[in-house]
């Protein structure tokens, strides 16, 4: 069996059923332009995922394949021969055989793992436009949505991630360069503390556009609680 398959055609489902975009349409256009920018390092993140997700699934399935074919084959030869024989074959290809079904378990492992990551992503990304799940299983990720997002909480997500974004580096910024000498301070020097203040402050905008994404996006238009 090739568990390969399952999470290719997982990863699959997801990002067709992503591509619908769903939470995005429940909003005004400006929102959803400005909050699709916003959550695009989400949506790139689980590209790079879902990419590697088909990468070591080709590569499970095309050292599976062969392998089960080869110990198949020595189970076939294995009873017609003596024991004396079986004893050699088996001493000289087990080794080989069991090594390819050790790595075949660590490369299900990560396969699981990428998997996981990627499907929780592609969740943030989406606002909660699929179902929460970590495991490629074959069952229907879609969710439903009815009527329009809040404007208020549109608003309150745009102007958080905007300070996070542009006011609370600015402000970190002028207080740095107000300590440098005078006469040091240059344009570019001015733009490049900029851009590493901006730079310290990605995981915290990351972190409140996960959460806000999942806890106040995801379930505003759902039809219904998903079980």
């Amino acid at each position: 069996m090739n568990f390969s398959t399952n999470y290719i055609q997982g990863v699959t489902a997801v990002i067709k059923e992503a591509q619908k975009l769903k939470q995005y349409k429940a909003m005004h256009l400006a929102f959803a332009i400005v909050i699709g920018v916003l959550m695009l390092p989400f949506a790139i993140a689980a590209l790079v995922f879902a990419i590697s997700i088909y990468v070591f699934g080709y590569l499970f399935s095309v050292i599976s394949e062969p392998v089960q074919k080869l110990h198949e084959l020595l189970k076939g030869e294995g009873r017609e021969l003596k024991h004396a024989t079986q004893f050699i074959i088996y001493f000289l290809s087990w080794s080989f055989i069991f090594s390819a079904y050790a790595f075949l378990s660590v490369l299900a492992v990560v396969l699981n793992i990428l998997y996981s990551i990627f499907a929780i992503l592609t969740y943030i990304a989406t606002l909660g436009g699929i179902k929460f799940h970590v495991f490629a299983r074959n069952e229907d990720i879609s969710v439903d949505i009815e009527g329009k997002h809040n404007l208020v909480v549109l608003i309150v997500f745009v102007s958080v991630m905007g300070v996070l974004l542009v006011l609370l580096p600015l402000i970190k910024t002028i207080v740095f360069a107000a300590d440098l000498p005078d006469g040091f301070l240059t344009f570019k020097l001015f733009f490049t503390i900029f851009g590493t203040q901006i730079m310290a402050l990605n995981g915290w905008r990351a972190l409140f556009a996960a959460v806000y994404s999942a806890f106040v996006f995801a379930p505003m238009t759902r039809k219904k609680i998903e079980e």
